[in-house]
This record gives structure tokens, sequence and C-alpha cells, in this order.
């Protein structure tokens, strides 16, 4: 780390190193999740979609994917509902669907 940031010594000089999907979304994924543990169970959607680059139903949709029910909820000082997860036990993942019937000919 001479250079004072900690990609200089990852990538070589003049390159721009390149992530993919499913690599951005895993680290989202585990930035949701340690949020979720440090919020014990509880997080707004809005409060760390904007950080990560993402849009708050997309969030809403990788909170659900963590097994957490996604509820619209008024905050106490008014104004409009949040999308809030919140991680309850036991543990509910969304049911994946497995296509529609095979047509007939």
């Amino acid at each position: 780390m001479m250079g004072g940031r900690p990609s200089d010594s990852a990538a070589p000089a003049g390159k721009k190193r390149i992530i993919s999907r499913t690599c951005r979304e895993k680290v989202a994924l585990y930035a949701l999740t340690l949020a979720l543990i440090l919020g014990k169970g509880n997080l707004p959607c809005a409060a760390l979609a904007p950080t990560l680059g993402l849009t708050e139903e997309k969030c809403a949709f990788y909170m659900k994917q963590l097994g957490c029910k996604v509820e619209k909820v008024r905050p106490r000082e008014g104004g409009e509902k949040v999308s809030t997860a919140v991680l309850t036990l036991p543990l509910a993942f969304p049911k994946l669907s497995r296509g529609g019937k095979a047509r007939q000919r």
C-alpha cells in the first residue's frame, strides 16, 4: 500500500479492475447481511441502497432472498411509508417458480 490506496497494489499500473455482476451481487448481499446483524434483524431498505448502488426495490428483493419479510412502515415523524426488512424466525425463503405447464401438441 505504498500509493495510499489499496487498489494500487492489486491492479497493474494503467489497468482498471472489472468486477463481474455476480461478485457485485455477492458483495451487496454480504453488506446487507452485516447490516441486518448490526441492526438486530431490522433494516430500512433505503438505508444502504444508494451506498451499494441499488434501487430501493432491488434492495427489498435482496432482503427477501436473505429470508426477511419486507413491510411498508410509516415513520414516527410522519411522512411517506418506508420499506423495512425484518428478519423473523423461522426463516421463510421465497418459493422458486418451476415454470408453466408443458404445452400439448
